[in-house]
């Protein structure tokens, strides 16, 4: 399989990478997202088990990767990305050149940057030790860089599109996910901060979501007691997830406002049960205390069906109305 970059063609070869070659990320496992597959890097340094990267020091399994080699004709020379070609001119300041002998420091066969011109028509190069090397009028040849032509701008241009297009939708994906975790869910506690949809709550107050139909006024809230607001419902940009400081403060206001400490339920309160597990009634199901046990943790809530196997854990009912409020509540079925 071969990949353009810059106009210069490569192979795609399975193989270990060296240290200055490209590579192509054909399998991403755990990138941290700091690269995925079809990403071209630079190898930094080669270990036993992959290579660590130029770009941002990522290190990959040999197994995640295909290296780079540049395709070239027995008159093409790649340098640093660019394929150039043979020509036969004088040379110029800051021309590339190819070197055609072997010296310390200089492969024959590989080009050099000039960094200045000799009267006698020598060069001088920067080797392989970052030195300047002087060569003579025949131990070089002048090269220039070989322009892309214009199918292969626009083949790498539409492959460019097409990564480019994957990855905004990668990232529009992630970002969906993250909202998503952010949004509030039925069961968590809210403060109020605005009333864009014309809820009856008031402005601090804390309140709890009941429901979410995801349209565009999505969360029925109750109150913190939990009874319901004559107008409960509230929009996304209504409410902020309320801390856990927050919670507990508002659940204190709450319980004194009765002349009760925090979870002080009596017998003949109002309750609604929000874990019904190991008991008959049912989650979200509303009765009335009927019995506690000497320990003040267990609670016996009766409903208009429900008589029996129906004690409840403090935790798992939420006070709806004190005792004291009820008006002949229990003149039904559920007393």
């Amino acid at each position: 399989m071969m990949t353009t970059i810059g106009g210069v063609q490569y192979r795609e070869v399975k193989r270990k990478a060296k240290v200055g070659e490209k590579i192509k990320v054909v399998a991403a496992t755990i990138s941290g997202g700091r690269y995925v597959d079809g990403h071209v890097l630079t190898v930094r340094e080669a270990v036993s088990s992959g290579v660590y990267i130029t770009e941002n020091s990522a290190g990959l399994y040999h197994r995640e990767y295909v290296v780079l080699e540049p395709v070239t004709s027995a008159d093409t020379i790649v340098h640093d990305g660019q394929q150039y070609r043979k020509v036969d001119r004088p040379v110029r300041e800051g021309d590339v050149v190819l070197a055609l002998v072997d010296e310390v420091d200089l492969v024959a066969g590989k080009a050099y940057k000039v960094s200045r011109l000799s009267s006698s028509g020598g060069v001088h190069v920067i080797d392989d030790a970052q030195d300047s090397h002087y060569l003579y009028v025949d131990e070089y040849s002048v090269l220039e860089p070989i322009a892309p032509s214009l199918v292969t701008l626009e083949t790498e241009l539409a492959a460019t599109k097409a990564k480019v297009a994957e990855m905004e939708a990668q990232l529009a994906e992630v970002k969906r996910k993250e909202a998503e975790a952010q949004r509030l869910k039925v069961g968590e506690y809210a403060k109020v901060v605005g009333n864009d949809a014309g809820h009856s709550a008031k402005i601090g107050d804390i309140v709890k979501i009941a429901e979410d139909d995801r349209a565009s006024t999505p969360f029925r809230c109750d109150a913190l007691g939990g009874e319901e607001l004559t107008r409960p419902w509230f929009r996304e940009i209504d409410l902020v997830r309320a801390t856990e400081d927050e919670r507990k403060k508002a659940e204190e206001a709450k319980w004194s406002a009765i002349g009760r400490k925090v979870g002080e339920f009596k017998d003949g309160d109002v309750v609604r049960v929000i874990n019904g597990e190991g008991s008959r009634v049912p989650t979200g199901e509303i009765g009335i205390i009927a019995e506690i046990d000497r320990y003040n943790v267990m609670f016996r809530v009766n409903t208009a069906t429900i008589k029996s196997e129906n004690w409840q854990n403090r935790w798992d009912i939420e006070l709806i109305a004190p005792v004291e409020s009820v008006v002949n509540l229990r003149g039904g079925d559920a007393a």
